[in-house]
């Protein structure tokens, strides 16, 4: 049969979309079902690879071992010297005063610079011409007219390294002769000290010199910068008062605070005036003389309303008494509108000599802000100068200190570094422990040998060979001691109803309820499976017995597990292909493992219970057969693909809480295989034993992914 191009995803509910390989339910999409994930690490292969190569790692281990050991008893070792120097972190003084080169204190990245200095043609070549390093026969052959290879030659003798975190410098030299070693290594440190004293010598003389030279060009800008200040203040007549004010600027201070004063004097004046020519509020204390009769006539005022209104309570309007005390009344209230008038206009007249006065205020602030206008523009251009000679000033200060402090300080210099530790000829050569050495070429040699093990499994691996079969008729009797129950039932109601319910879950769209699944298949564009004739069974306790202990006991582990998806197919239609699945099947009853076989061989998909337990598989052993091609026939009338139907198992519920079996038929091409191996752990291709590389099969592999590769697994039968 042909695979159909269908995007192999599944969507609970929804049906499968066909032909496209970017339909509603892509790659992309985040619901995609891909093969399971088995994580980073197998570790069921990895005690399966060890116990199959334990024997080959072994002897290449320990035969790598013995030869490098031999090589490193033979390799001529040198002498080595080593001379310790002490880098002094702390700061010495001998005054207060900083040095010029301060030390090192907790620079590290400091101490690493000076010991690569170490190693520098430079600082090695007055070394070399020192010690007289051509007349050495250890450098003879290097020794000529150019001292470029003598150089060479010498530092490759030398090593100079940072002994941990600490400010000691190990200076270490190989030789032949164990009294050559330990001279050069004491003469390289000590000429290391030398340079570490001389460069803070040569440091302070530097500074003193370049500070003199230096302190002349600064006297000379600070007085012509000074200069320009006081002819500058003297042409605008700017007066310094204090250090951050002037004359003008106190000036407008003063006439800010009295114009301050004069407005809240017209305020007040204005307020009171108000309240005269309204008649309300009270006037302030300072006021109330003024004020006097007006307070003494609002008092007899209300007298007079009281006897008034006492007077027409009990007289009546029209009595005599009544219309006196309104004469009285009204008496008053001509007197109170002529004391208002008379206070009206003493505070008009205060109100306007305050006002004048604050025009005045005024007048002359904005004079003084005119002046004080034309002084800023200026004071911007003296800013400018003082800044420049404050600037002069500082520099000059500073290094005029700095001058006299660096000329008393030049000769006080201490010592930062020292030998603490000279070198001496060692007693004997500089060669490793031959314990140390054991382990470390034990285990280089284990990680070659492992490595040749992986690239050997990986590059060098044959097709399974299992022969020697014994055919059994179908149906045939077991013993009694291999009768034995299985949970599957087919063709009852109760396992009809659990196959209706797994296609729901796995997310086919079932057909109409009037759909008559008694329908014979119609042939359709997505239904080209092959029905296989009925086969002749092996004994699958037999084939599992050889599965067990074949070369494909390596990944029996990882096929035989839940959830694991396993695909038995074969370039051609092959009669071994079902007795391998109830092989893997009986192997996986001995594990409890449940099993879900999908196959198109009605001799498999027609057993019952007897004829399982006639084929002696374990009683406690849960396995379900399922016929694709039934499914697609009564379930939706061939309108899906047998591979539709595999693929919906192998993602649904019952195909992860299973180990799912897929006899498949036979494939065509490589896309065939490439889709299949998408979706399940391991792909098993059987071919015939009497052609195991026939052109079909090298077609049909051609050239695949390494990751399709690692799941494909070749059988000879």
């Amino acid at each position: 049969m042909g695979l159909e191009r269908v995007d192999m995803t599944a969507i609970p509910g929804r049906a499968w979309t066909k032909n496209t390989s970017k339909g509603d339910f892509s790659r992309e999409d985040n619901r995609f079902y891909g093969p399971f994930d088995q994580g980073l690490v197998d570790f069921s292969e990895l005690l399966a690879f060890a116990r199959h190569n334990l024997v080959r790692i072994s002897i290449v281990t320990i035969v790598l071992t013995l030869v490098f050991l031999v090589l490193f008893s033979l390799y001529p070792f040198p002498y080595r010297a080593t001379a310790l120097v002490l880098v002094d972190p702390r700061e010495r003084r001998v005054t207060l005063t900083e040095n010029v080169l301060p030390g090192i204190g907790s620079d590290a990245a400091f101490l690493e610079s000076i010991v690569q200095i170490v190693h520098s043609d430079g600082f090695l070549r007055p070394v070399i011409d020192n010690l007289n390093v051509k007349e050495d026969p250890l450098f003879a052959s290097s020794a000529g007219s150019d001292d470029r290879k003598l150089l060479a030659a010498f530092k490759r003798k030398l090593e100079v390294d940072r002994v941990g975190a600490t400010f000691i410098v190990e200076i270490s030299f190989s030789s032949n002769s164990a009294d050559k070693s330990a001279l050069y290594a004491n003469a390289v440190a000590q000429a290391f000290v030398d340079s570490q004293t001389q460069s803070r010598v040569l440091a302070t003389e530097t500074a003193a010199s370049s500070l003199l030279e230096r302190l002349n060009v600064l006297q000379g800008n600070l007085e012509t910068s000074e200069k320009a200040v006081a002819r500058f203040k003297a042409k605008n007549g700017i007066i310094d008062v204090t250090e951050d004010s002037t004359l003008l600027q106190r000036e407008l201070i003063t006439l800010n605070e009295q114009i301050v004063a004069a407005k809240a004097q017209t305020e007040a004046a204005r307020a009171r005036h108000d309240k005269i020519r309204t008649g309300s509020g009270v006037l302030p204390a300072a006021e109330q003389s003024d004020a006097a009769q007006l307070v003494e006539l609002r008092r007899e005022r209300g007298q007079v309303l009281q006897t008034l209104s006492e007077f027409s309570r009990v007289y009546g309007d029209r009595h005599p008494r009544v219309t006196s005390e309104r004469s009285k009344l009204s008496g008053i209230d001509r007197q109170i509108a002529e004391e208002r008038r008379r206070l009206l206009a003493i505070q008009k007249e205060r109100l306007e000599s305050s006002t004048s006065a604050l025009e005045a205020l005024t007048q002359e602030l904005t004079k003084r802000k005119q002046a004080a206008l034309e002084t800023e523009r200026a004071m911007v251009q003296l800013a400018g100068l003082e800044r420049e000679a404050a600037a002069n000033r500082r520099l000059y200060e500073e290094f005029l200190a700095r001058f006299k402090a660096t000329e008393e300080q030049s000769g006080l210099e201490t010592e930062q570094a020292r030998i603490a530790s000279p070198a001496l000829p060692p007693l004997k050569k500089s060669k490793p422990g031959t314990i140390l050495a054991t382990i470390v070429f034990g285990l280089l040699s284990g990680f070659i040998a492992v490595a040749y093990a992986v690239a050997r499994e990986t590059f060098f691996a044959t097709p399974i060979i299992l022969s020697g079969k014994t055919a059994l008729p179908f149906g045939s009797k077991r013993s009694a001691e291999h009768t034995t129950a299985v949970s599957h039932v087919t063709g009852q109601e109760k396992s009809a109803r659990k196959l209706h319910a797994t296609i729901q879950k796995i997310g086919f769209v079932d057909v109409d309820a009037d759909y008559d699944r008694t329908e014979p298949p119609q042939s359709s564009n997505h239904n080209n499976a092959e029905r296989f004739d009925d086969q002749e069974i092996l004994d699958p306790l037999e084939m599992a017995q050889r599965l067990e202990h074949g070369p494909l006991r390596r990944d029996l582990n990882r096929m035989l597990r839940h959830g694991a998806v396993i695909v038995l197919s074969s370039p051609i239609a092959h009669p071994g292909k079902s007795d391998l699945a109830l092989g893997l099947t009986a192997l996986a009853g001995q594990r409890s493992i449940p099993i879900l076989l999908l196959t198109a061989n009605t001799a498999l998909s027609d057993m019952n219970r007897p004829d399982l337990d006639a084929l002696g598989f374990p009683k406690s052993q849960q396995i379900s057969i399922v016929n694709p091609t039934e499914i697609t026939a009564k379930h939706f009338g061939n309108r899906r693909s047998i591979w539709e139907i595999v693929e919906g198992f192998s993602v649904s519920n019952v195909g992860r809480e299973s180990c799912m079996i897929v006899d498949a038929p036979p494939v065509k091409n490589q896309d065939q295989i490439q889709r299949l191996v998408e979706f399940a752990d391991f792909f098993v291709l059987i071919e015939s034993a009497h052609e195991p590389e026939s052109p079909r099969t090298k077609a049909l592999l051609g050239e695949l992914s390494s990751k399709t590769h690692n799941r494909i697994r070749r059988i000879l039968l």
